[in-house]
């Protein structure tokens, strides 16, 4: 019995590979928890069975034969992580680093847990700069493949994820969402065309935004103005502070946690799987981090007890 099914997880009911290929997936997931990072060489050197020449050529042949199917790779994390009839709450963010002349930049919408996130959707981009409004739909188009509508209590971004087509996107689909704004974008308030840094501070109210009658809250903080624009959403202000989740699951992929930013690989299908695989070792991570704590309610101790494990995953095996 393997470590991931020793945690009750059980890789075959959710994806379509053969028994072999299974078993590979099984290996790469557990060496990258144990060894802390997606270095494939370290994973593999992990491995208690085979040889370390031959295990790595299997290693490389998976990457190159295999695309995890995102519906299959979805079931999987909301299964695993929530209740059926859960609610999730979203995140969308972009990562992006360069490996020598390489530069990765992944498009991720994430569902939150506990006191961080863990990868639902990615598509790598495969260039510099920010994302489209249909790549962002089409993304959110790949997990209600899998999740109903109303399972999904709001979506959460930053100030890079507006525009008209975008906003009207989640509202077609009836996804409430909450978003940062800059205070230079012109709304339609007060019966008349402004800037949200001519509304008055603190401000709350329903304001046009393109084709969209949508909430705005507009609070004075210590660095300036929080502006969020939000539909559907109660106390947006306070629902937009769960966005810093997302930046705790980033660093547990990346520079906390299993160096995702450290692999070789280059081209963009590669990348996503190995992100896919990594996420799926930072679940475990957060999984065993719950277990060992079951009583602990406190995400930010959660996220505090999570990093303080000497920079690395937390595991229980």
């Amino acid at each position: 019995m393997s470590r991931l099914e020793d945690l009750g997880i059980e890789l075959g009911g959710y994806f379509l590979l053969s028994k072999s290929k299974l078993k590979r997936m099984s290996h790469i997931i557990e060496g990258m928890v144990l060894s802390g990072t997606v270095s494939l060489p370290d994973v593999v050197n992990s491995f208690e069975e085979g040889n370390t020449r031959t295990n790595y050529k299997k290693v490389q042949d998976f990457f190159r034969d295999n695309d995890l199917h995102d519906d299959d790779y979805i079931s999987f994390i909301v299964d695993t992580l929530f209740k059926d009839t859960e609610a999730l709450t979203l995140a969308i963010d972009r990562t992006e680093w360069s490996y020598g002349k390489t530069w990765h930049n992944l498009l991720i919408v994430s569902v939150l847990y506990e006191g961080s996130a863990v990868p639902l959707a990615i598509l790598p981009l495969e260039r510099k700069g920010n994302s489209s409004s249909q790549q962002r739909i089409d993304l959110i188009e790949k997990i209600l493949r899998v999740i109903p509508s109303y399972r999904i209590e709001m979506i959460i971004g930053d100030r890079e994820f507006i525009g008209d087509k975008w906003f009207t996107g989640l509202c077609d689909r009836v996804i409430p969402f909450v978003m940062r704004i800059r205070d230079n974008i012109t709304v339609h308030a007060q019966d008349k065309l402004q800037t949200i840094a001519q509304l008055p501070d603190n401000f709350e109210g329903e304001v046009h935004i393109g084709s969209q009658l949508l909430t705005l809250s507009k609070k004075k903080i210590k660095k300036g103005i929080l502006c969020i624009i939000s539909s559907l959403t109660r106390k947006p202000i306070e629902a937009y502070k769960l966005r810093w989740k997302i930046e705790t699951g980033f660093k547990c992929l990346k520079s906390n946690g299993f160096n995702l930013e450290k692999t070789h690989l280059r081209e963009g299908r590669r990348l996503k799987t190995l992100t896919q695989l990594a996420s799926i070792a930072t679940m475990l991570a957060l999984k065993t981090a719950q277990i060992i704590q079951p009583k602990e309610a406190n995400t930010k101790k959660n996220m505090d007890f999570l990093q303080s494990q000497n920079s690395k995953p937390v595991i229980a095996f």
